[in-house]
């Protein structure tokens, strides 16, 4: 095989292996593909705020704000977390907002252009785990829950 032919193979190669990498370059996940089923369940009586929910998530978020600028947040790592309102500050009649977010164990691996040009060996990328939230309201009326609406979003 002369010069030229083995130069034009070598560069059809090349310019191969450039196109392939930079078409490659996107978000991945691995692991096990999450149910439609909503991770949580909320359980609103009385003057507390509780949720049961799937098993398998961790690092959860809670939040709740409404009237008169209250707001109450609680963090715990193993189970849903549940707050007292009463605990938070003084309750005003009105409608009040939660949010539960929490992690599952589900990994979402993001990897950009530049780590798959130098072959994964940038150390930028990061494996994140795959988060569920569902948020709702209710209605306090004489410090005590009152569902407004049973519907609630799952995000």
């Amino acid at each position: 095989m002369g010069a030229r032919p083995r130069l034009a193979a070598v560069l059809a190669a090349s310019a191969f292996i450039v196109f392939s990498g930079s078409v490659s370059a996107q978000s991945f996940r691995s692991g096990p593909v999450e149910s439609a089923a909503p991770a949580f369940e909320p359980q609103l009586s009385g003057g507390r705020v509780a949720f049961n929910a799937v098993p398998g998530l961790s690092n959860y978020t809670l939040r709740v704000t409404g009237p008169g600028n209250y707001t109450a947040e609680r963090h715990s790592e193993r189970r849903a977390p549940s707050l007292r309102l009463a605990d938070y500050g003084e309750l005003e009649d009105g409608i009040y907002r939660w949010s539960l977010s929490a992690a599952t164990s589900q990994i979402e691996r993001r990897v950009g252009a530049d780590e798959l040009a130098r072959n994964g060996r940038s150390g930028t990328s990061a494996n994140l785990y795959v988060g569920r939230q569902m948020s709702g309201s209710f209605q306090v009326r004489d410090g005590q829950i009152i569902p407004v609406d049973q519907s609630v979003t799952e995000e």
